[in-house]
């Protein structure tokens, strides 16, 4: 039997099967290099602006809006969309339409999770996700979108303040490996405290 499969970076063959995904088939360098080159906002920005960038944001608004503590948060944050990596960044309302693709990353994100030690997410954690989601995709709708667009998405009867913290980019052309080092960096940090408080307890 022939199985459906993408090649990935790395020169993984990667089952679009969910069944199927199992730790050998996901990178720490394949997720960074693919979400390093994939727009946000399915390439509608004013400049280009990566989903890598978008999780570097997310990270950043935890600590804004939680607390610089929370690791698990700023970890999850950080790998989110992830399965993008496969998928590329499909609109929400289009995922909907697809529940093939939403069974995908789902199953994807479970076995990425728990290699990072974050599964099984609790709905505390899920609904932090969800309202970080948010509130990135209300700092980069002001940053990076046209204004009849985003006043749409921040409109009075809207529950998502806009975030003090503003997106950068700067992954495109020779600046992408910025942000690739900036993700990596961030993730190195995050996973040093995660062992010492670890170590504490």
């Amino acid at each position: 039997m022939n199985h459906p499969y993408s090649y990935i970076y790395s020169g993984i063959r990667f089952p679009l099967e969910p069944d199927r995904i199992n730790a050998s088939h996901i990178r720490y360098g394949d997720i960074i290099h693919h979400l390093s080159q994939i727009p946000r906002w399915n390439g509608g920005t004013r400049e280009p602006f990566s989903v890598l960038e978008h999780s570097i944001y997310c990270n950043l608004l935890v600590q804004e809006f939680i607390a610089e503590q929370d690791l698990d948060l700023r970890l999850l944050m950080l790998f989110h969309d992830a399965h993008e990596s496969v998928t590329g960044d499909i609109p929400t309302t289009l995922k909907e339409l697809c529940p093939a693709i939403q069974k995908l990353q789902d199953a994807y994100d479970k076995v990425l999770f728990k290699m990072l030690g974050l599964w099984p997410l609790t709905p505390e954690m899920r609904g932090w996700m969800a309202r970080i989601d948010m509130l990135a995709k209300v700092g980069e709708a002001k940053a990076f979108l046209p204004e009849n667009v985003w006043t749409e998405i921040v409109k009075p009867d809207k529950v998502y303040p806009i975030p003090e913290t503003s997106p950068k980019a700067c992954s495109w052309g020779e600046r992408r490996q910025q942000a690739r080092n900036a993700f990596l960096n961030t993730l190195e940090q995050i996973q040093d405290a995660r062992k010492l408080v670890v170590t504490e307890d």
